[in-house]
């Protein structure tokens, strides 16, 4: 396998599991707007290292597409969403090619800002 396409199926997983917390905090936001707190529904990152017992930093990883999890990774990310294998496959895949691009366009673009803004606050300080 090309190291490109390890990339595009690593970015691939880590963008589904983006767009399902993403999902997640949108419906948080609908039933608060109702009145409704539900504060077992895992809407970040963080309450999912919680419910999974996986490092906050590895989910981050996953996510970005830098860590090529191991299945009892992806086990306990689901069982800790709540999700079947089939409910996950049907994320995964309505994510195209395009989404793919854009996602991987959106993270070189902060890597890149977060960089300028490191760069300048350096010039700040020692000049």
């Amino acid at each position: 396998m090309e190291i490109k396409e390890k990339q595009y199926i690593l970015l691939k997983w880590g963008l589904a599991l983006k767009l399902i917390v993403e999902k997640n905090k949108t419906l948080v936001l609908h039933k608060k707007e109702q009145g409704i707190k539900d504060k077992n529904i895992i809407n970040s990152f963080g309450r999912l290292e919680a419910a999974s017992g996986i490092p906050k930093a590895t989910l981050v990883n996953i996510s970005l597409g830098r860590k090529n999890a191991a299945s009892s990774t992806w086990t306990a990310i689901l069982e800790a969403l709540d999700l079947s294998m089939v409910d996950f496959g049907h994320v995964f895949d309505s994510i195209n090619d395009k989404d793919i691009l854009r996602y991987k366009e959106g993270l070189e673009s902060a890597r890149k800002e977060r960089a300028r803004a490191k760069n300048a606050k350096k010039k700040r300080t020692s000049g």
